[in-house]
């Protein structure tokens, strides 16, 4: 569909926030998605993917107004 987009949502955004924070804490090498058995592996250990959706999970999701974005006047473009 040309011209379609949807918002993402917020469980999306925190998703990505921790995942990207993972990577940039710890390297690549050291982070793994196992799509296969929906786990987060790294270090010496891992958890169930859905911990990625967690606020709080690492320290760029730890306060809500680092991953909320406002709405104004019913635009969910204008904080993007």
């Amino acid at each position: 569909m040309a011209g379609y987009r949807q918002a993402m949502t917020e469980e999306t955004r925190i998703a990505l926030l921790n995942y990207d924070c993972l990577i940039r804490e710890r390297g690549l090498d050291d982070v793994v998605l196992a799509l296969d058995s929906d786990t987060l592996a790294f270090g010496n250990g891992g958890v169930v993917i859905d911990e990625l959706c967690r606020p709080g999970f690492t320290s760029a999701t730890a306060d809500p107004a680092s991953y909320r974005k406002p709405v104004s006047d019913g635009d969910p473009w204008a904080s993007l």
